[in-house]
């Protein structure tokens, strides 16, 4: 009965850390997916459409000054 207990306490951290993956998992995937859409010709708004952001979010999260391609976020 002690060792649940001690589970159920520990649930709210585990899951926390958890969660912190799945937002590095997600953030590597979205900047491979922008990379991918780009090398295939979509424009900055495209992208920016089918994240639900603007244009200028995503160019300049994914995007450098020079207008070209980075391919990861900051």
């Amino acid at each position: 009965m002690l060792r649940r207990a001690e589970s159920c306490e520990q649930f709210p951290l585990t899951a926390l850390a958890a969660q912190s993956e799945l937002r590095r998992c997600v953030a590597a995937l979205e900047a491979q997916s922008v990379k991918q859409a780009r090398g295939l010709g979509a424009s900055w708004a495209d992208i920016a459409a089918a994240l639900g952001v603007s244009r200028q979010a995503v160019q300049q999260r994914y995007g450098d000054s020079n207008g070209t391609d980075q391919g990861t976020p900051d």
